[in-house]
């Protein structure tokens, strides 16, 4: 299983920027100004699994973002939404950068949001797009937090309030007010599960039993909710996280394919290609010239 990186260490490794210049925040509910950030940003970053879940509310500018296997071209206001054990690289910004990283851990977000926009919050877009009104509110709304977490006595009940007051717009964007559907519960769970066990169950039959389900019906769930079938979601889980690998490790293809489950280096070079458009050894070498 890949290692999930923490916020500190995502810090010390991908932001070059003098302690003395700004002061990192320790608590479980961060939020930084891109303006301060950006330009010290170490990109492009390699693929990384958190273990907290950040919000990146980009007021102005234009950037590139990959969550999963999808590519997003950021370039209007917009929140993007990354929940904990998700897959991301940051990519490139094609222009100077105004908005605010926010990062959560789970207990910030269980302590602000009841179970029911716990679950409204899993169903919300990736990448949710702002008109003219809504980038204005959340503009200011973020001030308002930055200024309360980031003075010498925040106030933590204040800052919990301005939190769960986001959260809830984003959720009413998205019209998360609606009522989980069962089908999107199941395939939520599908996801959660999937990332756990990706390596040692690869068939939909398995993930159908344990979710107590046919596997017709989870196919439908899944596809319904993420415009994919189960077997391409467990595909790209596998491939996703041997691309960690071969950031982290120095492992050869051969090893990597073993270590994610393929009893067969060549299924598993075929399958790599099939979701990436590259060969292993192709990515991995690219990956060697990029951090060189």
């Amino acid at each position: 299983m890949t290692k999930s990186i923490t916020h500190k260490s995502f810090f010390d490794n991908y932001i070059r920027m003098n302690a003395d210049l700004f002061k990192w925040q320790s608590t479980p509910l961060q939020i930084y100004p891109l303006e301060k950030i950006s330009d010290y940003l170490v990109l492009p970053t390699p693929l990384l699994r958190t273990d907290y879940n950040f919000i990146i509310y980009l007021y102005k500018g234009s950037y590139y973002q990959q969550v999963g296997v999808e590519k997003y071209t950021v370039d209007r206001p917009s929140i993007l939404y990354v929940t904990e054990g998700d897959v991301f690289a940051l990519l490139s910004k094609k222009s100077n950068l105004s908005g605010f990283f926010i990062l959560m851990e789970n207990k910030v977000l269980s302590s602000v949001l009841g179970k029911i926009e716990l679950a409204d919050l899993l169903n919300i877009e990736t990448l949710t797009l702002l008109n003219h009104n809504t980038n204005l509110w959340f503009n200011n709304l973020c001030q308002l937090l930055y200024k309360e977490v980031s003075a010498s006595t925040p106030n933590r009940k204040v800052g919990s309030g301005l939190l769960q007051a986001l959260l809830h717009k984003l959720i009413e964007i998205n019209d998360g007010k609606k009522t989980i559907t069962r089908q999107h519960e199941v395939a939520n769970h599908f996801k959660q599960l999937l990332n756990k066990s990706y390596k040692e169950h690869k068939s939909v039959t398995y993930y159908a039993q344990v979710l107590n389900v046919s596997e017709n019906y989870l196919n439908r769930c899944v596809n319904k909710h993420f415009q994919k079938s189960c077997k391409q979601l467990i595909q790209e889980t596998i491939i996703i996280n041997s691309q960690i690998l071969m950031f982290e490790s120095n492992m050869d293809i051969r090893e990597i394919s073993f270590e994610v489950g393929f009893d067969d280096p060549s299924y598993f070079s075929r399958v790599f290609k099939k979701i990436t458009g590259q060969t292993p050894s192709t990515f991995k070498k690219n990956i060697t010239h990029d951090l060189s």
